[in-house]
């Protein structure tokens, strides 16, 4: 047994140098699948960028169109009437809606003085006529 406790102390430096090696290995390789290198990080922020840069641009695109579709609206609202042109818009057809009947009366009395004329006109041809 003295044999066996001397051998062991003999080769435990060697056998606690390998068990401390396999376990600075081991939280090595542990380390390295939990952190990434730097080129696997450049390589990943390139890929996604590359993908970003084209989100990035396809907004940039939609934001000009709708910029432009609001420069051309707000054209068009500049070009519309105020309240006041309004009023005096309905002002007017109010007037013509009120001239339009006074002439929808005359044109009453017209009818009036053309059956009298077409009465007339039936009376000589039937004096002509006969």
């Amino acid at each position: 047994m003295e044999h066996v406790a001397s051998l062991l102390w003999h080769y435990l430096p060697g056998i606690i140098q390998f068990v401390a090696t396999g376990a600075c290995l081991w939280l090595w390789w542990s380390i390295k699948k939990v952190f990434v290198t730097r080129q696997d990080c450049e390589a990943c922020r390139k890929s996604a960028n590359a993908g970003l840069e084209a989100r990035i641009d396809a907004v940039e695109r939609r934001q000009n169109a709708r910029a432009t579709t609001l420069q051309a609206l707000s054209g068009k609202l500049d070009n519309l009437p105020t309240s006041a042109e309004l009023q005096d818009i309905m002002v007017t057809v109010k007037e013509l809606e009120g001239d339009v009947k006074g002439l929808r009366a005359q044109m009453d009395g017209f009818e009036h003085m053309i059956s009298r004329l077409e009465r007339t006109v039936d009376m000589f041809q039937e004096v002509h006529m006969k």
